[in-house]
């Protein structure tokens, strides 16, 4: 899922000169004190494919509490490098999902 957001703000000159200080080669007056948009893309953290992370944690529940799997669950979060479902990266949920299917 990807959300479009749009953020307008306004810096103050003082920290707009601090700002332009830090930039290396340009003068403090290239900074404007006027408001600014910005557009940002993102991705929420339900991943890049079909799966969910509510998805894959509904099925590790699942397996864990009901399926006697939790070890086999936990073995499979190391295996991916992880402590737990959300030290998963986004585009290791589909990978990861099916993987606990077939436990």
């Amino acid at each position: 899922m990807n959300i479009q957001l749009t953020v307008t703000h306004t810096a103050s000159p003082e920290l707009l000169a601090v700002l332009g200080g830090l930039l290396k080669g340009e003068s403090k007056s290239s900074a404007k004190s006027s408001a600014q948009k910005t557009t940002v893309s993102a991705s929420t953290d339900e991943g890049t494919g079909d799966i969910t992370i509510t998805e894959i944690r509904e099925l590790a529940t699942d397996l864990s509490k009901n399926k006697g799997k939790g070890e086999k669950v936990k073995a499979l979060l190391t295996e991916f490098d992880c402590k737990a479902i959300t030290g998963l990266k986004a585009d290791q949920y589909e990978n990861f999902y099916n993987k606990l299917k077939a436990l």
